[in-house]
C-alpha cells in the first residue's frame, strides 16, 4: 500500500473538522494554496488568518469551520506536501527496483528536486515555523517511505546484511534531503542544475556500493597511574 498521511499520526491532525463533502475539501484546499502563495510572495509572518481567507476567496468565519488559526493550516499544508513527496518516492523506488543504480539513482534525485523546487514555499515552514520543527521528524522521507526504501536497498545490496542497508539508508537519505534543500535555497551560480543531479548521484552510488565495513571494537583508554 502506498504511503498516505494515515502515516503521519494522530498528532500531527491539526484541523477542526475533517472535509467530508466534495465543496469542504475544495474549500480546505484553496485555503491551504492561498497560505502557499502569501508564503512564496512576502513569507509566513506576513499571512494572517484574514489575509488567507481574503486570498483564498472564503470568509473568516468559513476558515474557522476547519481551522483554529494560521499554524493549523501550516500543520495541514506540510502534511499534504510531505504525504505527495512520499507517494512520489514510493512509485519511483517501485519503478527502479530492477533498475541499475547507476541510472534509477539519478532519475530519483531528478525527482526529489523538481518535487522540491516545486514546493519551496512549503518547505520553508520548517525554518519558519519553529512549531512544525516538532513534525519534520515523524514527516521525514526515512519514516515516510521506509519499507519501500529498504526493500529497494536489499535488492540492490544483495550481499550486506540488514544493519549495513538500515545505516546506509539513514546517511543516504539525510545526506540527499540536506543537500536538495540547500541547493533549492542557495541557488549556487558556480553549480548547475545537471551538474548537482551528477554529483549527489555519483556520491550515493558510490557510498551504496562501497563494501559493508567491519566497525573497530572501540579501545578503552588506558587510565594513569
Amino acid at each position: 500500500m502506498p504511503p498516505s498521511s494515515a502515516l503521519f499520526g494522530s498528532e500531527l491532525s491539526s484541523m477542526k473538522k475533517s472535509p467530508r463533502q466534495r465543496r469542504s475539501a475544495e474549500t480546505v484546499q484553496r485555503i491551504q494554496d492561498a497560505l502557499l502563495e502569501l508564503i512564496a510572495e512576502e513569507g509566513y509572518a506576513a499571512a494572517s488568518t484574514n489575509r488567507i481567507a481574503s486570498r483564498a476567496g472564503v470568509n473568516i468565519a468559513s476558515l474557522y469551520q476547519y481551522f483554529p488559526n494560521r499554524l493549523a493550516i501550516a500543520m495541514a499544508l506540510f502534511e499534504r506536501v510531505a504525504a505527495e513527496l512520499a507517494q512520489l518516492v514510493h512509485r519511483e523506488m517501485l519503478e527502479g527496483m530492477t533498475e541499475p543504480l547507476e541510472t534509477g539513482v539519478p532519475r530519483l534525485i531528478d525527482r526529489l528536486l523538481r518535487f522540491m523546487e516545486k514546493e519551496q514555499a512549503a518547505f520553508s515552514l520548517i525554518d519558519e515555523v519553529p512549531e512544525l520543527r516538532e513534525s519534520v521528524q515523524a514527516m521525514s522521507l526515512e519514516n515516510l517511505a521506509r519499507d519501500t526504501s529498504r526493500t529497494f536497498l536489499k535488492v540492490h545490496l544483495s550481499g550486506q546484511d540488514d544493519s549495513a542497508i538500515n545505516c546506509k539508508l539513514f546517511f543516504v537519505q539525510t545526506a540527499s534531503m540536506a543537500l536538495i534543500r540547500r541547493y533549492v535555497r542557495d541557488r549556487p551560480t558556480d553549480v548547475s542544475r545537471e551538474r548537482f543531479v551528477a554529483e549527489i548521484s555519483g556520491m550515493i552510488v558510490s557510498y551504496l556500493q562501497s563494501p559493508q565495513k567491519k566497525l573497530a571494537r572501540a579501545v578503552a583508554p588506558r587510565r594513569r597511574r
